[in-house]
């Protein structure tokens, strides 16, 4: 198995504490190694196989830019979709209930797609009229 990679504040605590203790090019030396360490380390995870299924390393979530990188679920659902009073959905009651689910659920996304007024030929709310404005339907 592979090395696990080294987490940036655990790294950056390490270089810190060495590099209190020490000063000039013996300081810079300290640097250089730990940055070896730290890409060996890295270079250790990223190639590492993973395959279908398996479980990723323990700190896998808090290694890099400090964005979490768990595993997480969400849905693709324009509120026009859900239930509504006039034919089509809305930000009302149906909307609230449809966010409770997806917490009960476990997920952790809704992507609710653009809420602009959709364009007026074939009514794409990707080529919307005004990007500033929301979609009157929805209100």
């Amino acid at each position: 198995p592979a090395s696990k990679a080294v987490a940036p504040r655990a790294f950056l605590g390490f270089l810190r504490e060495r590099l209190s203790s020490k000063k000039g090019s013996k300081a810079q030396q300290v640097a250089k190694e730990a940055k070896e360490k730290q890409a060996e380390a890295v270079a250790a995870t990223t190639t590492a196989k993973v395959e279908p299924g398996d479980s990723l390393q323990d700190d896998y979530g808090a290694c890099g830019d400090g964005k979490p990188k768990g595993r997480r679920a969400g849905v693709v659902l324009h509120p026009t979709s859900l239930p509504g009073s006039y034919g089509t959905g809305d930000l009302g009651e149906h909307a609230f209930r449809f966010v409770d689910w997806l917490e009960r659920a476990g997920m952790k996304a809704w992507q609710v797609l653009p809420l602009v007024p959709p364009e007026r030929m074939f009514w794409s709310p990707y080529a919307g009229q005004n990007a500033n404005s929301g979609n009157v339907l929805l209100i």
